[in-house]
């Protein structure tokens, strides 16, 4: 007998998506102080003049080139691309500056209001305001520069043809209850955003968002 299930859209009729990335060199001097003097004032202001929790220029940085290799992994293996968005303070100096499908794209365009936002070494804040990108597609896919595509893919891999994102959820339960001094940034964020969904939608538990890039819409 003949199936009655009407045959899907085709993943050739998802329309092209953009790419955006965040990179910053961390193995650059003047970046290091400069976010290291930005670290002190902050801090200072909280601790009035108590020692630094932490020192973040003893952080490892990026001196594998990960991210060129993360690149030439999405030039391969990711189909229906339109355009590439580095958003960066400063680009690779490997790079190709006038290449028509790679934009740098600095942090004052992302922030709403930078001369009170910038500088800002929060990755978190950055990606909140990737939606400001000039020039950014309505559906893109969000890359760590440590992200590698092994196979190929396709916008069918992150978007529906109704326009609606494809969610990759975890296997543990996302973290509740109050945010901690000193936790994991993540386990913050993750306690806040179930505080702000229980509020809209009744308490339950939610399992976590993988870790891999995410497909987002303006």
């Amino acid at each position: 007998m003949a199936s009655t299930r009407r045959p899907g859209p085709s993943r050739a009729s998802v329309a092209p998506f953009d790419v955006v990335y965040t990179w910053a060199d961390r193995t650059d001097p003047q970046w290091r102080a400069t976010r290291r003097a930005e670290f002190e004032r902050f801090v200072a202001g909280l601790l009035e003049g108590a020692a630094l929790p932490i020192a973040p220029d003893d952080e490892p940085g990026g001196a594998l080139g990960g991210f060129r290799y993360s690149l030439r992994s999405v030039h391969r293996h990711l189909r229906g691309m339109r355009k590439l968005f580095v958003v960066a303070e400063q680009a690779p100096d490997w790079l190709v500056g006038d290449h028509p499908a790679v934009e740098i794209v600095p942090h004052l365009a992302v922030f709403d209001d930078p001369p009170f936002q910038l500088p800002s070494y929060n990755s978190q804040a950055i990606e909140a305001g990737l939606h400001r990108i000039p020039g950014l597609g309505e559906r893109f896919v969000y890359f760590n520069d440590y992200f590698y595509l092994l196979q190929r893919h396709d916008a069918g891999d992150f978007f529906t043809v109704d326009v609606r994102i494809r969610v990759r959820l975890g296997r543990g339960l996302a973290a509740r209850g109050a945010v901690v001094p000193g936790e994991p940034v993540d386990a913050s964020a993750q306690k806040n955003t179930n505080r702000v969904l229980d509020a809209a939608f009744g308490r339950r538990f939610r399992l976590t968002v993988m870790h891999r890039p995410r497909a987002l819409t303006k």
